[in-house]
């Protein structure tokens, strides 16, 4: 595997064992953050506080990852398993990941429903963006 890879493995250990907080400290504060949430994409923090603000709510979420994919020159495919709990909401998905490098940087992530909703999108982008 190769950097991007080894660097988004090592962002979601960091999430899974210092934090939310530690994970954003460790990323450019530029990166669009777009989760399965409908008409929303967050930029940089942003997406630290919609989390934050789901748990005072009394969601929680739990992400396990599965498998990490380096495609094309610019993309990681991070395949997991996301459970999203609250008082009224238990539901257990299967999402993909789609994160995007540019100058050796985290650019963008984007969530998708499925493994084949993510490579299809990332089928669709222009050659020269893969």
């Amino acid at each position: 595997m190769g950097w991007r890879a080894d660097l988004t493995r090592d962002l979601f250990r960091v999430y899974e064992t210092e934090g939310a907080s530690a994970f954003f400290d460790r990323v450019p504060e530029d990166v669009v953050w777009t989760p399965m949430v409908p008409g929303r994409s967050f930029v940089g923090r942003e997406f630290m506080e919609f989390l934050q603000e789901e748990g005072r709510r009394g969601e929680a979420r739990e992400h396990q990852v599965l498998e990490i994919d380096e495609l094309g020159e610019h993309h990681v495919l991070v395949s997991g398993a996301l459970q999203v709990r609250s008082r009224d909401l238990h539901v257990d998905v299967q999402p993909c990941w789609l994160f995007r490098f540019a100058d050796r940087r985290l650019r963008a992530m984007t969530s998708y429903p499925t493994r084949g909703a993510a490579l299809a999108a990332f089928d669709a982008l222009p050659p020269q963006e893969r």
